[in-house]
């Protein structure tokens, strides 16, 4: 059985020449310590947040909300990529 998931990925681009993307995964938002919404990454992508995208005109709008809610949170904007990607997950019984 195949079922087809989307995350939203969050690509760190290089500081330099010969530097390298860093990639992340949008795992949750949550309260920092002063009170204020942050949203958290995660390097392991089976721990990442998964939506069915796509599939509901309203769901599709509250999904690309939240990346643009994701887009404040990452500044300098230029230094980083954040888009929401397919992930297959396959199951065997």
């Amino acid at each position: 059985m195949e079922t087809t998931k989307y995350v939203i990925s969050i690509i760190k681009m290089p500081d330099s020449i010969n530097g390298y993307e860093e990639h992340y995964y949008f795992l949750d938002v949550a309260l920092d310590k002063d009170g204020h919404l942050i949203a958290r990454s995660t390097g392991n992508i089976w721990d990442a947040m998964k939506f069915n995208y796509g599939l509901n005109i309203d769901e599709t709008k509250r999904i690309l909300s939240l990346i643009e809610f994701i887009k404040t949170c990452y500044i300098p904007k230029k230094k980083y990529k954040i888009s929401i990607i397919p992930i297959t997950l396959n199951y065997e019984m």
